[in-house]
């Protein structure tokens, strides 16, 4: 059933992506006539859009030399219960 639900899944997909262009469409259209409320939906949508948008996780820093040579050797341990 796999090639099926991935059919099913590709063609939902490119439904809601057709939905949100004539969204958009739409929307625009509205802007240019001057639609009253069409400002605020502009507005509430760059809102979403932005906050949708992940943040570029910050680089880890690497360790100096000095933090390095300071840290402890890992020691092995055998597990408990045995000799």
């Amino acid at each position: 059933h796999y090639p099926l639900l991935l059919g099913l899944n590709a063609v939902v997909a490119v439904a809601l992506l057709g939905l949100v262009i004539y969204q958009l469409v739409l929307l625009v259209r509205q802007r240019r006539a001057k639609v009253f409320g069409s400002l605020l939906a502009f507005r509430v949508l760059v809102m979403f859009a932005a906050v949708a948008v992940p943040p570029e996780p910050a680089p880890t820093p690497t360790p100096s030399p000095r933090q390095v040579a300071r840290r402890s050797p890992i020691v092995s341990r055998p597990p408990l219960g045995f000799p």
